[in-house]
């Protein structure tokens, strides 16, 4: 371009180049909207989501899965002898420092929101492929590793992918408005049973040795790249996102400009954006308590992360680990399959706080199981139902926060949810670390239990007083101001 060009040139230009841009991406959306699909299309899409969440489920719990084994490798001394006081001060302080590398990571996450907000402008198929890839990658690297840096690498791709979630957009997208929490409770719960994975995995990669524990990421990598290439061919981008990025690409300049000066528009047609979704959340009663919520609530995810640690501290043997662990999978899947049902007959608010009664009960009854050496099925199947409960609520806040916004902030307002959620997650690790570090016989167990009870308390006061219902909402329709300037209501 020439030097003597001026700035309002150049700006031209710009507008112009992005004008053809955008007329090329109509024609494409377009294209892809009014493209028939097959007859048993949203079966084979279904399936293929259930496939990409099972890779997401089994990568979120493979590490928690072999936490002693890993701890015990990297960071304890080779020569002090198991279950003594000695061993035990050792491995605690060895977990702080595994947590402490954890906490990093999740830190590094924040990237990932800004790349997750990309899929409100680009669509949400590349992205649910390149998550399903990037999990799978990184779970190939920590089979493939002999070293602590470079199964940290693989830990890091993996803790990078799992929170974008792009298969829950595609879920609540796709699904009847009024049966869409039984389809992504059903979908989830089947996608839960893959967890099973883990401990089969276990039982014919380590058995009794427990040094053994880099093969178990080997087929859930497979199964990973499996899904990854099923979503590459054959799923579709969700007719939500087309109609309203249509609609936004079929608006003059002018237009855009006469709706910034609203607003409501504004929200409503925003491409979305962290930022923009964090704004809007707080600026609008319901997702700001949904928020509030979120960050207290998942403090109490600290007891969800160590429980193969507490099994192995109440000197059970890598056997039973693996025994109760089989178990694990199928509590989980028990409460995910049915609380969908529950959730889209009796509302969100109140299946949470049944949810949560049930968490901390079965959390009581899983220390209790260990500590007592019980049979490790009923172990496994308590922590299992522990774990479930306390995720299905988790997913109920998130169903809650994608209920509340308008479509084109719908995966934003994901990441900006996760964001809250880190910061609950993130302040009770640092603190546990520090514990652990400073007193190392403490007892993990019971400082868990001690956390994330007051947290789901709080948490769910808030939820019960400050939020309005969202079952049934039209995620057509829905702009998040349906709640700004009212008293807090339950809708039919």
């Amino acid at each position: 371009m020439p030097q003597n060009v001026t700035l309002e040139e150049k700006k031209v230009a710009r507008a112009q180049k992005l004008a053809v841009k955008e007329a090329k991406e109509l024609v494409r959306r377009e294209a892809q909207y009014e493209r028939k699909r097959p007859k048993l299309y949203i079966i084979y899409l279904m399936m293929i989501i259930t496939l990409v969440y099972i890779t997401d489920e089994v990568s979120s719990n493979i590490t928690n899965a072999l936490q002693s084994s890993i701890v015990t490798e990297f960071f304890v001394d080779p020569n002090l002898i198991p279950q003594t006081a000695a061993f035990d001060e050792a491995y605690n302080k060895g977990l702080a420092q595994f947590s402490f590398y954890t906490m990093l990571f999740q830190a590094t996450v924040v990237f990932s929101f800004f790349y997750k907000t990309l899929a409100d402008k680009f669509g949400r198929k590349p992205f649910l492929v390149i998550n399903t890839f990037g999990m799978a990658l990184g779970m190939l690297v920590c089979f493939l590793q002999q070293n602590l840096f470079i199964f940290l690498t693989g830990t890091l791709i993996i803790t990078f992918f799992i929170p974008n979630d792009m298969q829950v957009v595609y879920i609540l997208e796709t699904a009847p408005e009024k049966k869409r929490g039984t389809i992504y409770s059903l979908i989830k719960g089947i996608a839960s049973l893959g967890i099973s994975l883990i401990p089969l995995m276990r039982m014919v990669f380590m058995g009794a040795d427990a040094t053994k524990w880099r093969k178990v990421f080997l087929v859930p990598a497979i199964v990973g790249f499996v899904a990854c290439f099923f979503a590459l061919l054959f799923a579709g981008e969700t007719d939500v996102f087309l109609r309203r990025r249509i609609d936004y690409l079929k608006k003059t300049p002018e237009q855009r400009e006469e709706e910034k000066k609203n607003k409501t528009e504004a929200d409503k047609n925003a491409q979305g954006g962290l930022g923009h979704a964090l704004k809007f959340a707080f600026s609008h009663k319901q997702l700001k308590w949904l928020f509030i919520a979120v960050a207290i609530f998942l403090v109490g995810a600290i007891s969800t992360q160590d429980y193969e640690s507490i099994m192995k501290a109440a000197t059970m043997t890598t056997e039973e680990v693996n025994s109760a662990l089989l178990m694990y999978p199928f509590g989980v899947a028990f409460v995910t399959l049915i609380y969908g049902f529950f959730s889209d007959k009796l509302g969100r608010k109140t299946v949470s706080v049944c949810l949560s009664g049930v968490a901390t009960i079965c959390f009581i009854l899983f220390i209790i199981s260990a500590k007592f050496l019980w049979s490790p099925y009923i172990v496994g199947t308590f922590i299992g139902l522990f774990v479930g409960a306390f995720w299905a609520v988790s997913d109920t806040l998130g169903i809650m926060s994608t209920e509340s916004c308008p479509t084109n902030l719908r995966a934003s307002m994901l990441s900006a949810e996760t964001v809250m959620a880190g910061i609950g997650m993130g302040s009770i690790m640092v603190i546990t670390m520090g514990i652990l570090y400073i007193f190392p016989k403490i007892n993990l167990d019971y400082w868990c239990l001690g956390v994330s009870t007051p947290a789901m308390v709080i948490g769910l006061l808030i939820l019960c007083f400050k939020v309005g219902e969202t079952k049934g909402m039209n995620m057509d329709q829905v702009t998040g101001a349906e709640w700004d300037g009212k008293q807090i209501q339950d809708k039919a």
